[in-house]
C-alpha cells in the first residue's frame, strides 16, 4: 500500500513539474512575442524622420565628370510619414538633362537590424536603388551604402555611398557618391532641401 502511495506521489510530482515547465515555456514564448511586437513599432529614429515632414525647394547639383563644374537645377519635394509612422515617403519633381523628372523615395529604420533603410525609384531609369545606413549622431548624419546597376557597363554594378546631413530644422543636404571600376570615389549629386515657408 505504501509503495502504491509513493508511486502515486512521484507521478503527481512529475506531472506537476511538467505543467510548471509547460507554463514557463508559454511565459517565455509570450515574452519573446511581446519583444518582437515591440520591435515592429516605430521608435525614436522614426520620430527623427517625422521631423522632416513638409514641402521643400531643392537646389540640385550634378557632376557628370569628376573635376568639371556641376549642372545646376531646381526641384521640389514633399515628405510625409506613411504606414502608421514607419516610413518617410518623398515625392520629388524636377528636371533631369532638360526633361521632366519624377522620383519616389522611402526612408525608414529597421529596429530589428538596427539600420536605416532607403529605397528610390524614378521615371529616368529602371534601376531601383536600395541602400542601408547608420548614424553616429542620433540621426543628424546618416551614411548609407549599397550597390546599383552600372548604366555604362551592362551586367555590372557600382558601389554607392549616400550621406544625409541635417543642417537645421528647415534644411538638410543629401549627397551621393559612386566608386567606379578604377576604385576611385566620385561625387555625383548634391541636393540641398530647404523647407518652404
Amino acid at each position: 500500500m505504501a509503495s502504491k502511495f509513493a508511486l502515486s506521489a512521484v507521478l503527481f510530482v512529475a506531472a506537476l513539474a511538467g505543467l510548471v515547465r509547460a507554463e514557463e515555456k508559454q511565459d517565455a514564448a509570450a515574452a519573446e512575442m511581446a519583444k518582437m511586437m515591440e520591435k515592429m513599432q516605430p521608435g525614436k529614429e522614426h520620430e527623427g524622420l517625422k521631423k522632416l515632414e513638409g514641402q521643400y525647394d531643392v537646389a540640385v547639383k550634378m557632376w557628370m565628370e569628376p573635376g568639371k563644374d556641376p549642372l545646376e537645377g531646381k526641384a521640389s519635394a514633399e515628405f510625409k510619414m506613411v504606414m502608421n509612422g514607419r516610413y518617410l515617403k518623398q515625392d520629388y519633381k524636377g528636371d533631369m538633362m532638360g526633361k521632366p523628372y519624377t522620383g519616389i523615395g522611402y526612408e525608414g529604420f529597421d529596429r530589428v537590424t538596427g539600420k536605416y533603410t532607403s529605397a528610390w525609384i524614378d521615371d529616368f531609369g529602371t534601376s531601383m536603388m536600395t541602400v542601408t545606413g547608420a548614424s553616429k549622431d542620433g540621426g543628424k548624419t546618416i551614411e548609407f551604402t549599397g550597390e546599383q546597376g552600372d548604366c555604362m557597363n551592362e551586367g555590372k554594378t557600382v558601389k554607392l555611398r549616400c550621406v544625409h546631413k541635417v543642417v537645421s530644422d528647415d534644411q538638410f543636404v543629401f549627397e551621393m557618391y559612386h566608386t567606379g571600376g578604377d576604385g576611385k570615389e566620385a561625387k555625383d549629386m548634391e541636393l540641398t532641401y530647404t523647407r518652404k515657408k
